[in-house]
């Protein structure tokens, strides 16, 4: 992660995605990730999956702060608005289960980081 911790926020969303469905749901979250990367306030990105079960999936995204990640909501809305995209069809459809937040530094431990 970044050594500009200040403001940042972090999504990280953790996916269990069934074996058959797992090629088709990392390329739309690469496509999603491609287009999350050019915005403003990008700092840092990973798609990570568990060691011995590949079905389990994370995507850690650290943005400049909450500005920075509200604004690349609204430029993913508008793309999937935009290519028709229904982002909670799409998981339901593939039996994806996430698990999807923002989270912040903890101050006393960030400031003790390497």
């Amino acid at each position: 992660m970044s050594n500009q911790a200040g403001n940042a926020v972090y999504r990280v969303d953790r996916f269990t995605v069934p074996e058959a469905a797992l090629a088709v749901f990392l390329a739309r979250v690469e496509q999603t990730n491609r287009l999350l990367a050019l915005q403003p306030g990008h700092r840092f990105q990973r798609v990570l999956t568990r060691a011995g079960n590949p079905q389990q999936v994370v995507t850690v995204i650290e943005w400049a702060d909450a500005a920075a990640l509200a604004a690349a909501r609204q430029v993913i809305e508008q793309h999937y608005a935009e290519t028709r995209f229904d982002a909670a069809a799409f998981m339901q459809q593939l039996g994806v289960h996430a698990d999807m937040g923002v989270f912040h530094d903890v101050p006393a431990v960030a400031a003790h980081a390497v």
